[in-house]
């Protein structure tokens, strides 16, 4: 289980409910309660307190997923602590007055206004002894202020937690939704691909027909949230999720049915680094979405320059899915590029070979070249990491080789009989057929001519993509894309600024990296079309940055494009094809640099793809 962070749960709870409630508790700070004559209407302060902690009495929480309760604990600490700061000023002008002097019910917060869902029975029994606990203290600050004893409620009175399956229990049994004020909390970190099948039959149970199989585990909580609040008026819900519900695929399954029931993103932080209150910390990024189905409301957007650092508010008209100050668009899966002037890109070749076609190390290519007939299929192989960082790998790429050679040596002999073995244990049929063949790799999509490596995955600190120009001899692993791109149009277009803010904007992630993917990123990359003279234009100024990486042929492309010091002469020549991409897109001029620049790319990205996908 993990402690998630009191930092990270008031990401959640302030902009929920609490800043409201802090704000309300202010605006009596600063009432005046005199009357015309500077008399104190204690009467009436008495009364205005009294009402606001009746206000905090009358709330209801459910945390759906739990856990520990921290959510829970963390909550009713910061309304006692209101509840206290209010009862202050409630005795103010009454002297030293007890407890039975005339504060009838001194303490309104209580732990029966806090309710709680979660599979683990352990789990359960922390959360209850958490919020005792969090009570006990709460009380002891109240008695300093009262200056008395207050009766202490039973030990069993700890909230209403109960041991269940939250996507398979029905949530009104535990508190009627018409009876909840907030729903709140943070679901399991499952992605799609790790899912166990009793989680997807969770998640199929809580969909209904919304199901889709890209989701993560934690659409599942936004799902029966919204389906328990969908009778009310003016509810909502806010969770912790892993980013990937922002990216990609993922994001027209979840949202757009969600959007289209009347809700919408109220409040979001974009992608932090998680923390938690235990030595086994979750290294993931996640972000947080708080939403609402009332009409009229405003927007709070948190963003972060990097993971790590404090967020910025910002208070955009709206927040569409992707969590972006800008108007709703899905971008879906799409097998060919939207853009006609656009080459496709394809998925590298992916080998399946348990490691056996691959020379990773220096003294298995030494070993294979002190082969005679080996040495003849030694081929250069390259994967994102190679690409980007400049490092050396190499393949055995047995597609022309004689039958005769791969009996003769010894070295090629036992690499293909070890594929074969790894290929027939497999539990995937794909995977056993493939041993028939198994000095092949399982999937090859070589390019014949020399081609555009697009990395599979890449940092998101730099400021433009890290593509680069292979010859055919090098073999394209299934890390990168290659794109046969003839005159560097291609080239020129996802070298651009307005490239990586696409990217940034539809792609995934893979922790704080970006995800470039053909169906999503490279296919819907709204591009008009280019008139000729443009067109050549940008393919000189590609050429132009081709020639100036050149002039740095020592350095890794990852040391030109560094985000701190990149190569200064590399920034000019992608500043000058900026210029002629941004035109490209139909933007009146060049949009320059900087976030408000970004920002400005994204509306006229987003702008051009509904226009060419309606």
């Amino acid at each position: 289980m993990h402690y998630t962070s009191v930092e990270n749960i008031h990401k959640v709870i302030n902009p929920l409910f609490l800043d409201n409630l802090t704000t309300k508790l202010h605006d009596l700070e600063n009432r005046d309660f005199h009357d015309s004559v500077g008399r104190d209407l204690q009467a009436k302060r008495i009364k205005a307190y009294r009402k606001y902690r009746e206000d905090l009495g009358n709330l209801r929480f459910l945390d759906p997923a739990c856990g520990s309760g921290n959510f829970l604990t963390e909550t009713y600490i910061s309304l006692r602590r209101l509840e206290n700061e209010a009862l202050r000023h409630e005795k103010a002008g009454q002297g030293e007055m007890s407890l039975g002097g005339g504060l009838d019910d001194p303490v309104l917060v209580s732990l029966d206004q806090f309710y709680g869902i979660e599979i683990n029975g352990f789990a359960c029994a922390v959360a209850r002894t958490a919020l005792w606990i969090a009570e006990q203290q709460s009380y002891d600050i109240t008695e300093s202020i009262l200056q008395g004893r207050l009766p202490r409620l039973p030990l069993e009175d700890t909230g209403h937690i109960v041991e269940a399956n939250a996507l398979r229990y029905d949530w009104n049994k535990l508190l009627p939704a018409n009876e909840c004020s907030y729903v709140m909390g943070n679901p399991p970190f499952v992605g799609q691909y790790t899912k166990s099948h009793d989680q997807t039959a969770d998640m199929r149970a809580a969909c209904g027909d919304r199901w889709n199989g890209y989701l993560d585990y934690a659409a599942g909580w936004y799902f029966k949230a919204a389906d328990y609040l969908s009778d009310g008026e003016d509810k909502r819900f806010a969770f912790v999720s892993t980013n990937s519900l922002t990216q990609g695929q993922p994001v027209a399954a979840l949202f757009r049915p969600l959007f289209s029931e009347g809700w919408s993103i109220e409040f979001a932080h974009q992608t932090f680094e998680w923390t938690a209150q235990s030595t086994d910390t979750a290294h993931v990024f996640v972000v947080v979405i708080g939403m609402t189905n009332a009409k009229g409301h405003g927007c709070r957007l948190y963003s972060y320059e990097t993971p790590s650092s404090e967020p910025r508010l910002s208070t955009p008209e709206y927040i569409n899915a992707y969590l972006l100050p800008a108007d709703d668009c899905f971008v879906s899966k799409r097998t060919s590029p939207l853009a006609v002037d656009l080459d496709i890109a394809n998925y590298g070749s992916k080998p399946v070979d348990g490691g056996n076609l691959l020379l990773k190390t220096e003294a298995d290519r030494s070993e294979a070249e002190a082969d005679p007939i080996a040495s003849k299929y030694v081929r250069k192989y390259c994967g994102s990491e190679e690409l980007i960082n400049g490092k050396d790998e190499w393949c055995l790429w047995l597609v022309d080789a004689d039958s005769k050679d791969l009996r003769m040596s010894k070295f090629l002999r036992e690499r293909v009989s070890k594929t074969r073995e790894m290929r027939l244990a497999s539990t995937k049929q794909a995977t056993r057929d493939g041993a028939e063949s198994a000095w092949l790799f399982q999937e090859i999509r070589q390019p014949e001519g020399n081609y555009l490596a697009i990395p599979s995955h890449f940092s998101s600190g730099r400021k433009y993509m890290t593509c680069a120009w292979c010859g055919s001899d090098t073999i394209a692993s299934n890390a990168i894309f290659t794109c046969s791109d003839p005159d560097c149009f291609s080239f020129g277009i996802i070298e651009s600024r307005m490239f990586i803010v696409w990217q940034a904007a539809v792609g995934g992630r893979l922790g704080n990296g970006y995800r470039f993917s053909d169906t999503i990123v490279w296919n819907n990359l709204p591009l008009p079309k280019v008139g000729e003279d443009l067109r050549s234009e940008i393919c000189a100024a590609a050429k132009t940055i081709l020639e100036v990486r050149s002039r740095h042929a020592d350095e890794a492309l990852a040391d030109m494009y560094d985000s701190l010091t990149p190569e200064r002469d590399l920034m000019a020549a992608h500043k000058k094809l900026d210029k002629l991409v941004d035109a490209a897109f139909g933007a009146p001029k060049y949009l320059g640099d900087g976030e408000a620049a970004d920002n400005a790319r994204l509306d006229l990205l987003f702008g051009n793809y509904r226009r060419l996908t309606e």
